[in-house]
C-alpha cells in the first residue's frame, strides 16, 4: 500500500505542475500588458506628447517626452519648442487593467504629475492626468522613434473632445519660468496642476 501511495503521487505530480502553467492569466492582467510599448497624444495631425511605457514582470516605468517648453491649459497647447525633453518616471504600478506612473516635479513646492493609462484598443488607449479634472486623453499607437511635431509657429492646438462637447476653448496660461536652480531646468515646466481630488481609474473627479 505505501508503494502504491508513493506511486500516485509521483503520477500526480506531473499533472498539477502542468495545471499551474495553463492557470489562465487574468484578463485585466493582459490587458494591462498589453500598454507597453509608444503611446502618442496628437492634436490636428502634431504629437504634443509620447510616453514609452515598459514593464517587468509587475514593475511598470516609462518616459514622458514632451516639449522642453510650451503653454497649456490642459485642452489646448501652444507656443510649443522644437526641442524635446525626456522625463523618466519613478513609482509605477499597475491597478487592474490600469497602470500609473508618477513622474517626479523638481521645482521647489511642485507636485509630481500622475497618469493613468489603459487599453481601449487595438491601437489607442485612455489616459488620466490624475487629479486636474481635465477630461481624459485618447492616445494613438506610436515608436519609440517618432519625434513630437510638426508644431505650426503661432498656432494653438485644441483637444477635439473640447470641441465636440460645444465648450468655449479655455485660456492659454503660460507659467513663468522657476529660477535657475541645480535641480529644474529653467525653461522647462509641466501643465499647471489644478487639483480638484482624488480621481479613481474610471475617470471619477
Amino acid at each position: 500500500m505505501k508503494l502504491l501511495a508513493i506511486l500516485l503521487l509521483a503520477l500526480a505530480a506531473p499533472l498539477t505542475a502542468a495545471a499551474a502553467q495553463t492557470a489562465p492569466v487574468p484578463a485585466e492582467t493582459r490587458k494591462a500588458a498589453a500598454l507597453a510599448g509608444s503611446w502618442a497624444l496628437k492634436v490636428d495631425g502634431a504629437t504634443i506628447f509620447r510616453f514609452d511605457l515598459r514593464h517587468d514582470g509587475d514593475d511598470w516605468s516609462g518616459t514622458w517626452v514632451r516639449p522642453k517648453s510650451f503653454a497649456s491649459s490642459g485642452d489646448s497647447f501652444s507656443r510649443l519648442s522644437s526641442e524635446a525633453a525626456e522625463l523618466a518616471s519613478g513609482q509605477g504600478k499597475a491597478v487592474g487593467e490600469w497602470v500609473e506612473l508618477t513622474f517626479p516635479d523638481q521645482r521647489p513646492g511642485a507636485v509630481p504629475d500622475v497618469f493613468r493609462f489603459r487599453v481601449l484598443g487595438a491601437n489607442r488607449v485612455e489616459m488620466i492626468y490624475v487629479e486636474t479634472g481635465l477630461a481624459p486623453f485618447t492616445l494613438v499607437r506610436s515608436s519609440a522613434t517618432v519625434p513630437l511635431g510638426p508644431f505650426e509657429s503661432g498656432r494653438v492646438y485644441r483637444r477635439t473632445s473640447v470641441e465636440s462637447l460645444g465648450l468655449p476653448p479655455e485660456p492659454v496660461v503660460e507659467k513663468p519660468a522657476p529660477a535657475a536652480s541645480a535641480a529644474a531646468d529653467p525653461g522647462t515646466w509641466s501643465l499647471p496642476p489644478r487639483r480638484t481630488g482624488s480621481a479613481s481609474p474610471e475617470g471619477g473627479r
